[in-house]
């Protein structure tokens, strides 16, 4: 009978070992490890037990750690890993066993194909948990699962610095790596972005990608994972949330694959903080457009705070004076197919007038034309169509900040700074890389990632809530 775990109660180190040996997820991708001592000497032992070595290496936090636990417990892993039908010896593995096979065999990284194998499973896990589920929920009230949250988080390198003392060097020679990225002028490190999805329970997350992102260049592999990701969940998969990093043309990049990407408009950082533009006086600079509203009376607006405005013009001493008014209230977000695979938005959004109120289709990736408020002011009674243009993609949130579904959403993205801080504190990652290359390194964070999802699954059996896991269909999914 396989053995309970209290995870309420959090586990020990050779615990989280003892579930990544019985993991589904290690037996899957153990057939897609490059195997090594086929043709002279025998190797000492299996790929997916030397992983196992390398997640001791992870979780220990150094080498020598590792060494004296997998020492200590040797015998009992040892049976562990038998009884999983992985071949290894009987003397303790070691960490440079690990070390030896990542850079002679592997090549110092993990291989592409490996990798595509953890991004299916991992997608195979969260569907399994219950995230991602296939509901046709409202586009801008989704479930906790169906929002995907990712975050960039630096590493310091294994040898960051440039004066022989410092850097350990027994040779008289700096060791300083060559493939780390600038942080900024006093450090040196790696940047990896993460993707991960959370439901409800507080150990419901699932890590779903890994990339390598180089100096600030975040978006520039986030985006292409989100589009993996997308092509393998499908509408399972509805909002992506970031932090500052993602701009209107990254909105742009993902709108037309069915996805919306959510963060917050630039200078709102607290719930309540759009009310401070409420009835205040627009600048000369502000922009301002109409959106063809037939009335007698003109409806002018602007975008602040990522909330679009209807605009208020009153008659000053000498000249007309802009405010704005009130916030438009969103009632419905579609999502429109485009005829060719891809997919286009409208918001559909109410004008309150005294003729009665109105309804406004606003495309939130379109660029309008629109005038500034000086210039306004200069010609009350001209056309709102000047030389400014209005990227709503850049400016407009689909979702208003000022509503409880906005911070519902946005909330989700706290789970992954928890989850980096539980990365590098918890489970002995650090601050600092461990291994002394980034495609050492990234391969330490995929191993974390497999060790993670197998606790997840893990727990979810434990639960008595479990389907077979099955390798994914990718024959189905290219079709």
């Amino acid at each position: 009978m396989k053995k309970w775990y209290r995870f309420d109660e959090g586990l020990s180190q050779i615990e989280r070992l003892e579930v990544l040996i019985d993991s589904p997820l290690l037996k899957l991708v153990a057939p897609r490890l490059p195997a090594h001592g086929t043709r002279t000497k025998p190797a000492l032992a299996d790929p997916a037990a030397l992983l196992v070595v390398g997640a001791a290496t992870v979780i220990f936090g150094s080498d020598r750690r590792a060494d004296t636990e997998l020492r200590a417990h040797w015998p009992h892993l040892r049976e562990r890993l038998v009884s999983a039908g992985y071949r290894v010896p009987a003397s303790p593995l070691r960490a440079r066993h690990f070390r030896d096979y990542r850079d002679k065999v592997l090549g110092g990284s993990l291989p592409e194909e490996v990798k595509e194998e953890l991004r299916d499973l991992a997608a195979n896990v969260a569907i399994e948990l219950g995230l991602f589920p296939n509901v046709d929920s409202p586009w801008a009230q989704p479930e906790p699962g169906q929002v995907v949250v990712a975050d960039g988080s630096w590493w310091a390198a294994a040898s960051k610095v440039r004066t022989v003392e410092e850097s350990r060097s027994k040779l008289g020679i700096p060791r300083v790596v060559a493939d780390a990225d600038p942080h900024n002028k006093h450090s040196w490190g790696y940047n990896f972005c993460f993707l991960s999805v959370r439901g409800e329970h507080p150990r419901q997350r699932v890590m779903l990608d890994i990339v390598h992102a180089e100096g600030q260049r975040e978006m520039e592999v986030v985006v292409p994972a989100v589009l993996r990701l997308r092509a393998r969940v499908g509408d399972r998969f509805r909002w992506f949330v970031y932090d500052g990093a993602m701009r209107g043309i990254h909105q742009e990049q993902l709108r037309p694959a069915g996805i919306l990407a959510l963060n917050k408009p630039p200078g709102t950082r607290q719930k309540d903080q759009w009310h401070k533009h409420q009835r205040t006086k627009l600048a000369k600079t502000t922009a301002i457009f109409d959106l063809g509203v037939e009335c007698a009376t003109r409806h002018l607006f602007t975008v602040t705070a990522g909330l679009l405005w209807d605009v208020e013009v009153r008659q000053g001493l000498t000249s007309p004076e802009l405010f704005r008014c009130r916030v438009l209230d969103v009632n419905e977000v579609r999502r429109l197919s485009g005829g060719d695979g891809t997919y286009r938005w409208e918001l559909v959004c109410t004008v309150r007038c005294d003729h009665g109120d109105h309804q406004v289709v606003v495309d939130p990736g379109a660029t309008l034309r629109g005038t500034s408020a000086q210039q306004f002011i200069k010609n009350p009674d001209g056309p709102a169509r000047g030389r400014c243009r209005i990227n709503l993609s850049e400016k407009l949130r689909v979702v208003q900040v000022n509503s409880e579904e906005f911070w519902r959403i946005y909330g989700a993205r706290n789970d992954i700074e928890a989850g980096n801080k539980t990365m590098k504190f918890d489970f002995g990652l650090g601050t600092r890389a461990g291994s002394f290359r980034v495609g050492a390194h990234e391969m330490d964070l995929w191993i974390f990632m497999l060790l993670a999802n197998s606790l997840a699954l893990r727990e979810h059996i434990q639960r008595g809530r479990r389907r077979r896991l099955a390798r994914p269909d990718r024959s189905a999914r290219a079709a």
